[in-house]
């Protein structure tokens, strides 16, 4: 059993899932007492994601079921280029999903009585995380995508408890709420090539991480380890390696990571896009980078990232899932959401910072391939093996402990 600290945003988001009333309530009584739950109804379907975020990627997958499936995991032009993302940013959520919001009224007890609240994905609640608070809303963030909860309240002296109800998150991205950390997501939940996907909670991708405001190569950076932060890294990312991709006077001289609860610090200073690719001086760098990945696991997972979790970020996120077998549309889709967390970066034009078209030809010129639109997950591994250094055995064993069945 885990218990986390309670961070409760309560009832100042409510989010109304499919009639939450009453009527519909679930209720389990010990002698005069109730609990009755209310949120989600039971075994309904949660969207955990802003509307512009779902429109974005709805219209992405919408021109993506134009062709056919093997074409899918190749560079392509018919995965959204018609699609412009500067088009879906009516708002901007700096990179977090919907909270869900989780409540119970009781019969029989005072307003000082504590109660429990029980989250699980297995339905025999042995991987759950508990809340205790006497408060009757909890709103939870950052939950796996595409994946099947169960939950369950009850009294601190078991004197009564509810019965179990379910709810079912959609596919989409999982967008982790980090506090003032912003453009953090998992790169779990992605379907690949042959069938299977991604695992959640062993990588994941984002800004830096700072105790302090200083300035640095012409720019601001803030501090952004507030208590929110620290929590999410801690007890629900469960971050143990942080990998910095930012230069010496950038990342502020430090040494080790800001986070206390981050063991392991593994600063690469590396370029973006075509210049990751194609120089000599980064592929150690690389191979620094890929060797970490060898290690996740979900009770210590690998956060990398460089200044905004755009460019340098992106390129290593693209290489990753590009290696992992995802599709050209969900590449790009990771890529361009950035843009929602105020750093607009599209895959077909040029920005101030931003190159993604060198990303793919440099990969194409290293992988001396003549095809138009080649395979991507065949062009990574032969930049990771033939330039970069890492063998077969290695890129397997990435692929074998981040990939899982879909049940």
């Amino acid at each position: 059993m885990k218990y986390r600290p309670l961070f409760l945003f309560a009832s100042s988001i409510i989010f109304l899932l499919g009639g939450c009333s009453l009527n519909d309530a679930k209720y389990s009584e010990s002698d005069s007492k109730k609990i009755v739950l209310f949120g989600p109804e039971d075994n309904a379907y949660v969207d955990l994601l802003n509307d512009p975020e779902r429109r974005y990627i709805n219209a992405m997958h919408a021109e993506e079921k134009n062709m056919a499936e093997s074409f899918r995991y190749r560079v392509n032009t018919l995965g959204g280029d018609t699609v412009k993302i500067k088009d879906y940013l009516s708002s901007y959520s700096r990179g977090k999903n919907r909270k869900i919001q989780l409540g119970f009224d009781t019969e029989g007890y005072n307003k000082d009585h504590e109660f429990v609240y029980h989250l699980a994905t297995k339905e025999d609640f042995s991987d759950e995380i508990t809340y205790q608070t006497k408060d009757y809303r909890l709103d939870i963030h950052s939950l796996k995508i595409d994946t099947k909860y169960y939950w369950k309240v009850n009294d601190t002296k078991n004197l009564a408890s509810s019965p179990v109800k379910s709810f079912v998150t959609m596919d989409g991205f999982r967008g982790m709420d980090a506090g003032k950390v912003d453009n953090v997501r998992d790169l779990g939940g992605k379907p690949v090539k042959g069938g299977k996907r991604i695992k959640q909670g062993l990588i994941y991708r984002g800004s830096e991480l700072n105790k302090e405001d200083y300035s640095a190569n012409g720019g601001d950076h803030k501090f952004n380890l507030d208590d929110m932060a620290k929590d999410t890294f801690a007890n629900i990312m469960h971050v143990s390696t942080e990998i910095d991709f930012r230069g010496d006077e950038e990342a502020n001289q430090i040494s080790k990571s800001n986070l206390e609860s981050i063991a392991n610090y593994n600063r690469q200073p590396i370029a973006g896009y075509g210049g990751l690719i194609t120089s000599k001086s980064q592929y150690p760098k690389v191979k620094a980078i890929f060797e970490e990945f060898l290690a996740a696991k979900e009770d210590g997972s690998v956060y990398f990232h460089c200044w905004g979790g755009a460019d340098r970020t992106g390129s290593i996120a693209f290489l990753l899932g590009g290696l992992l077998g995802m599709s050209y549309t969900d590449l790009v889709i990771d890529f361009e959401l950035t843009s929602f967390s105020y750093n607009l970066r599209e895959h077909d034009n040029l920005g101030e910072y931003s190159d993604f078209p060198s990303l793919i030809e440099g990969l194409k010129t290293v992988s001396q391939t003549e095809e138009t639109y080649p395979d991507i997950q065949n062009m990574v591994e032969y930049y990771l093996t033939n330039k970069v250094g890492l063998t077969l055995e290695q890129l397997n064993t990435i692929k074998d402990n981040m990939l899982e069945e879909v049940i």
